[in-house]
């Protein structure tokens, strides 16, 4: 199982960046970035009705990324507000890729939409 010791990064807008392990109580959150993310139809291939998981379904989804010897799950947030997530690791399904990258990130407000860090 990969961990990684939270990470804060501070922003030119003076907001704080944190890049860290995801868990059970991200559970939520995850469900509602992905259907914002999904409903956007930007570069996903995924319908927003092919994803219908249950707030159960993703607490043991990051429990099973947690506890997979080598898959890894991040979260990123903003003013403790979920926006971003990534996730690693081999693909069983297609041994031909080895490595798989899912990375997904919620709409920043406009006024935020620019943040750049130091």
């Amino acid at each position: 199982m990969a961990r990684i010791k939270a990470q804060s990064f501070a922003s030119k807008l003076n907001l704080e960046l944190v890049v860290r392990n995801a868990n059970a109580k991200d559970s939520e959150a995850l469900l509602a970035m992905m259907d914002s993310v999904l409903e956007e139809q930007v570069f996903s291939l995924t319908e927003p009705k092919e994803m219908n998981l249950s707030l159960e379904q993703e607490m043991a989804w990051i429990e099973s990324m947690n506890n997979h010897p080598s898959h890894l799950l991040l979260v990123a947030e903003i003013e403790s507000k979920l926006i971003g997530m990534l996730d690693f690791g081999s693909s069983e399904a297609n041994r031909t890729h080895g490595r798989v990258w899912n990375v997904s990130r919620d709409k920043i407000p406009r006024s935020r939409s620019r943040i750049r860090f130091a």
